[in-house]
C-alpha cells in the first residue's frame, strides 16, 4: 500500500517540476520584450498577414524586419524612431532610418487591414478559450481621441476640431477607434484619422498630385473627410464579417436614431449614454415628448424617488425606436444619468454591467499614449506616415493584449494543463497528505537506524522534516490552484 502511495506522489511531485520549469522559461523569455514581440510576430503569422495587406519590397531589408523594429523600439527606451536610429543599437542595423520612412511613408500599404488581420488572430484564440462558457457576451466598442499637432502648419489634412474633453478647439486629427471585448481583453480592430469635412476648417489640404487613385492611400484620404458616423458603419461592416459580437458600446456623442438603425441592420444592438437633453416618448407614435427628468417624474407617479438607485422604462425616441432607458443615480449626487439599449430584453443591471466594459478602451487609450507612442512618437508632415504610427501604436497594444491573455489564462497552457489535471484528479489533496506523513515517519526511523539521529532526538527530527515537507506542499497546492479549481478537502 506504502508503495503505491509513493509512486503516486513521485507522479506529483514530477509534475509539479514540469510546470514549475514551463514557467520560469516562460516568465524568462517574457523579460525580453523585443525577442517576446518577434517570437509573437511568428506565433500570429504576420509575414503571410504582410502579404495579404499589401506589404512587399523588391529590394533591402524586408517589410517583417522593418516592422519588428518600429514595434519594438519604443520598447528599448527611445521616444521616436529618430533617437533609436542616433544610437548605438539602431546604427549597427543592416539599413538606415531612411529605409524607415520609406516604408512609413508608402501609400500602397494597406495598415488597416494589417491591424484588422492581427486583430482576428487574436479574438480567435480568445474566443477559443471561452467557448465552453455558454453565458459568454462579446462586445464592440467605439470612441475617439484627439491626437493633436499644435505646431503643425505643413501637416496634410491637420484641421482644427473641437475636443470635448477639454472644451476647446485645437489643431490635429480625430482618431476614431473601433475595439472588441469579452469583458477581460481590449483588442483594437480598426482605427482611422478623421479630419474636419469642413473646408474652412482644414488647414492643410491632401497632398494627392503625386498619389494613384487606385492605392490605398488615396482612399484613406478620401475616408478621412467624411463624417463619423458614415465611418464608422463602414468600420462595422467590415468587423461583423469575421468578429463575433452582439453589442456595441458608445459614449452620448454617438447616439443617433439614424446611427442606430444602421448598426442594428448589421446585427449589433446598441448600448450608449445618451445626453441629458434628449427627449423620449412613452408611446409610439405620439407627439408627446418627455424631457429626462419629465419622464423619471412620471414613471414614478409625479415625484423622483431618491431612494431608488435604478430606475427603467420602454419608451420611444423621436423616430419611434423603441429602447429601453435604465437612470442611474449619480454617485454623492442628486443627478441622474441615463443608459439607453435598443435591446429591451435586457434586465437594467445587465445594460449597466455591459456599458461597463466600455471603459477600457479609454484605458487603451490612456496606455497608448503615454506609453506607445500614439500622439508624441510621430513627427511627420505626410498623411500616410501620421496613419502608419498611429496603427502601429495599436498593434503594440494588440500584441501586450495577447501576451497578457496567453500568459494568464491556464487554458493557453495546452496539453501541459489538460495533463495536470488528469493527474491531479487521480489522487486528492488528503491521500497525497497521507502519503507524505507516511513518508516522514519512515524517513526519521530510517535515518536514526543508521545512526545519523542523536539519541533521544527523533522526535526532533520527525517535527523538523514534517515542517519543512508541510510548507513544500503549501506551496504546491497554491501553485496548482491558480491553473486548477478544485473542491476544497479539509486535511
Amino acid at each position: 500500500m506504502c508503495i503505491k502511495w509513493y509512486n503516486l506522489c513521485c507522479k506529483i511531485n514530477k509534475l509539479n517540476q514540469i510546470i514549475h520549469r514551463a514557467m520560469i522559461n516562460k516568465n524568462s523569455s517574457s523579460c525580453n520584450r523585443a525577442i517576446s514581440f518577434e517570437s509573437l510576430f511568428t506565433h500570429i503569422g504576420v509575414r503571410s498577414l504582410l502579404a495579404r495587406a499589401k506589404f512587399s519590397k523588391r529590394s533591402g531589408a524586408d517589410v517583417f524586419t522593418l516592422l519588428s523594429v518600429v514595434v519594438t523600439s519604443i520598447f528599448k527606451g527611445y521616444p521616436n524612431l529618430y533617437r533609436f536610429f542616433e544610437s548605438t543599437e539602431g546604427k549597427s542595423l543592416p539599413f538606415s532610418k531612411d529605409s524607415v520612412y520609406r516604408f512609413l511613408s508608402n501609400p500602397k500599404y494597406d495598415w488597416q487591414s494589417l491591424m484588422f488581420y492581427i486583430a482576428t488572430f487574436i479574438i480567435r484564440f480568445i474566443c477559443e478559450l471561452n467557448k465552453n462558457n455558454k453565458n459568454q457576451v462579446n462586445c464592440l466598442i467605439v470612441d475617439d481621441t484627439m491626437i493633436e499637432r499644435c505646431r503643425g502648419k505643413k501637416v496634410e489634412l491637420l484641421s482644427r476640431q473641437y475636443n470635448h474633453v477639454i472644451g476647446k478647439t485645437v489643431k490635429g486629427f480625430t482618431d476614431l477607434a473601433l475595439g472588441w471585448t469579452d469583458g477581460i481583453n481590449y483588442v483594437p480592430l480598426l482605427s482611422h484619422l478623421i479630419a474636419s469635412n469642413k473646408e474652412k476648417n482644414l488647414i492643410q489640404k491632401a497632398n494627392t498630385s503625386n498619389i494613384d487613385n487606385r492605392t490605398t492611400g488615396a482612399k484613406r484620404r478620401l475616408l478621412a473627410c467624411k463624417k463619423k458616423p458614415e465611418v464608422l458603419i463602414s468600420m462595422c461592416r467590415r468587423a461583423m464579417r469575421v468578429i463575433p459580437a452582439t453589442y456595441i458600446l458608445m459614449d452620448s456623442w454617438f447616439f443617433s436614431d439614424f446611427l442606430v438603425r444602421q448598426l442594428k441592420q448589421l446585427g449589433l444592438q446598441s448600448i450608449c449614454l445618451v445626453k441629458s437633453n434628449l427627449q423620449f416618448k412613452l408611446e409610439k407614435g405620439s407627439s408627446k415628448a418627455f424631457s429626462q427628468k419629465a419622464l423619471l417624474k412620471e414613471i414614478n407617479g409625479g415625484k423622483l424617488n431618491k431612494a431608488k438607485l435604478i430606475t427603467s422604462v420602454i419608451a420611444y425616441t423621436n423616430k419611434d425606436l423603441k429602447v429601453r432607458l435604465v437612470f442611474v443615480k449619480a454617485r454623492n449626487s442628486t443627478d441622474w444619468i441615463c443608459i439607453v439599449s435598443t435591446d429591451i430584453d435586457l434586465s437594467p443591471e445587465r445594460i449597466i454591467e455591459l456599458y461597463g466594459r466600455r471603459w477600457s478602451i479609454e484605458v487603451a487609450f490612456k496606455a497608448q499614449k503615454s506609453y506607445l507612442g500614439l500622439n508624441s512618437e510621430c513627427k511627420a508632415h505626410d498623411f500616410d506616415t501620421c496613419n502608419a504610427f498611429m496603427v502601429i501604436a495599436n498593434i503594440r497594444l494588440q500584441l501586450m493584449e495577447f501576451n497578457r491573455r496567453h500568459d494568464n489564462d491556464p487554458r493557453s497552457i495546452g496539453e501541459l494543463f489538460y495533463n495536470a489535471r488528469s493527474e491531479l484528479t487521480a489522487i486528492t489533496f488528503a491521500e497525497a497528505l497521507q502519503t507524505l506523513l507516511l513518508l516522514i515517519d519512515d524517513i526519521a526511523v530510517t535515518l536514526d537506524a543508521a545512526g545519523c539521529i542523536c539519541k533521544g532526538k527523533l522526535a526532533e527530527a520527525k517535527e523538523v522534516i514534517s515542517n519543512a515537507i508541510s510548507e513544500w506542499f503549501s506551496g504546491m497546492t497554491d501553485y496548482i490552484k491558480m491553473y486548477i479549481q478544485l473542491p476544497q478537502t479539509p486535511l
